[in-house]
C-alpha cells in the first residue's frame, strides 16, 4: 500500500488552514512582538503536540545538558517550563511521530557528538521513556521521520553533517529500527523529503553546506526507488548555499526547491525529468540560515522564511503563487538566528514563529497578528 509523504505544498496548507479557521482568506501580514524565552545552548526544535490535549508543544534539544526538553503548550502561545529527558551528546535536531503505532507522539533525536540518535517512546500524558540509541554516521545534525519504504512504518533519514553520507534507518513499526545503510553525499546539514519527479516514490534532498569544511555549493537529490533504497545522488550546483527547503511555489504540482545564499534565497523551479530552472534570487537578512516555508498570510500560496544569522532577524517572503515573491519584510528577534519552527500556537487558524537565537540562547515566538 502506498502511502503519501508529507511535502509542502500549496494544496495540503490551503486544506489544513480552512479545517481550523473555517474559510481561507488573504490577510494583511503582521506580527505582534516576539516573547523570548531563555533555553540555553538549543539544537533544531519543533512542534507537535506532545500530551495529545491539542495544544501544540515544543521539542527542544538541549546542547549543555545533552537532554531533549518539553514545552508543554497552554493553547495561548505561551508554554510551560521545560522537563527534559537525558539522550546522547551534544543533540541537534528533535523530531516527533508514531513510531510503533499506539497514539502516542514519540520523539527522536539527533546527537552530533555521539554519533547516534535517541529515540524516546512516548508514554501517554507527554511524558516519554528512557532512550534507545541507534548508531549514524560522523555527526547527524538533522533528520526527517518519514514512510520512505512505502509500508506503513516510520522511518529516520539522517544526514551527517562531517561524515560524507546521509544514514537511512528502516522503521519496524514498533519503535525500533533496522541498522543504518548509508548513502554517500557531501557533508550535509539538511535533509527534505519529497517525490521531486512526480514517479509516486519519496525522493531526498539534502543541502551541500558545511562551514567548518567550507562547502556550500547547492542541493543533491537522492531519487527514490520506492522501497527505501535510493540511486546515487545528482547534484544541481548553487554558488554559497547554506540551506534548502522543497515545495510547489508556483502551484504547477511539481515540488521546486528553495535554497540560501550570500544575503537572499535562490528558487529552482522544477520543469520536470529531474531538470531544474538557474535560481532566481531574492534578497533576505545578512547571513540567512535554512528557509522555511508556509502559507503566512493565508492567501493559498506558499511563502519563505529565513533566519538571518548577521542582522538578528528573520525575513518574510510573500509569495504570488507564480514561483515570485515580494520583497522581504523583516522581524527583530534574538541574536544569530539560526533555525525557524511554524504552527498554530494559540489556535486562531494563523501560523505562527518560532526561533532559535544561538548567541542569546533564547528561543523567540512571534505570534501572528495578520488581519
Amino acid at each position: 500500500m502506498k502511502l503519501s509523504f508529507s511535502v509542502v505544498t500549496s494544496a495540503f496548507l490551503t486544506a489544513f488552514f480552512s479545517s481550523v479557521s473555517g474559510q481561507l482568506h488573504a490577510q494583511t501580514l503582521s506580527f505582534l512582538p516576539k516573547v523570548d524565552y531563555v533555553v540555553g545552548n538549543i539544537g533544531t526544535m519543533s512542534i507537535g503536540d506532545v500530551n495529545v490535549d491539542g495544544k501544540p508543544d515544543l521539542i527542544i534539544p538541549n546542547d549543555d545538558k545533552n537532554t531533549v526538553g518539553i514545552m508543554l503548550g497552554k493553547g495561548n502561545g505561551t508554554f510551560l517550563a521545560a522537563v527534559h529527558y537525558p539522550v546522547g551528546l551534544k543533540p541537534g535536531t528533535a523530531r516527533m511521530g508514531d513510531l510503533n503505532h499506539d497514539g502516542r507522539p514519540d520523539v527522536v533525536v539527533t546527537n552530533n557528538s555521539g554519533n547516534t540518535v535517541s529515540v524516546l517512546l512516548g508514554k501517554g500524558s507527554g511524558v516519554l521513556a528512557a532512550k534507545v540509541d541507534y548508531p549514524t554516521g560522523l555527526s547527524p545534525k538533522t533528520l526527517v521521520i518519514e514512510d520512505v519504504s512505502y509500508d506503513g512504518k516510520l522511518d529516520l533519514i539522517i544526514p551527517n553533517r562531517n561524515g560524507s553520507s546521509i544514514s537511512v534507518l528502516l522503521g519496524k513499526g514498533n519503535g525500533t529500527f533496522a541498522a543504518k545503510v548509508d548513502y554517500s553525499i557531501l557533508p550535509s546539514g539538511t535533509v527534505a523529503v519529497g517525490d521531486m519527479n512526480n514517479d509516486g516514490k519519496p525522493d531526498l534532498v539534502v543541502n551541500n553546506s558545511n562551514s567548518d569544511l567550507n562547502i556550500n555549493n547547492g542541493a543533491s537529490i537522492l531519487f527514490g526507488n520506492g522501497n527505501g533504497t535510493f540511486q546515487v545522488k545528482t547534484d544541481y550546483v548553487v554558488a554559497n548555499s547554506s540551506g534548502s527547503a522543497i515545495g510547489d511555489m508556483n502551484h504547477d504540482g511539481k515540488l521546486d526547491i528553495i535554497v540560501t545564499s550570500s544575503n537572499a534565497i535562490g528558487i529552482l523551479l522544477n520543469k520536470g525529468n529531474k531538470v531544474f530552472s538557474s535560481p532566481l534570487n531574492y534578497p533576505t537578512g545578512l547571513s540567512p540560515d535554512s528557509p522555511s516555508i508556509a502559507d503566512v498570510n493565508l492567501d493559498g500560496k506558499l511563502d519563505i522564511v529565513t533566519p538571518n544569522q548577521d542582522s538578528g532577524t528573520i525575513s518574510v517572503l510573500l509569495g504570488k503563487g507564480n514561483g515570485t515573491f515580494l520583497p522581504k519584510d523583516d522581524y527583530p528577534v534574538g541574536l544569530y538566528p539560526e533555525r525557524v519552527a511554524i504552527g498554530d500556537l494559540n489556535y486562531d487558524g494563523k501560523p505562527d514563529i518560532v526561533v532559535k537565537n544561538s548567541d542569546s540562547q533564547t528561543m523567540s515566538v512571534l505570534i501572528n497578528n495578520s488581519y
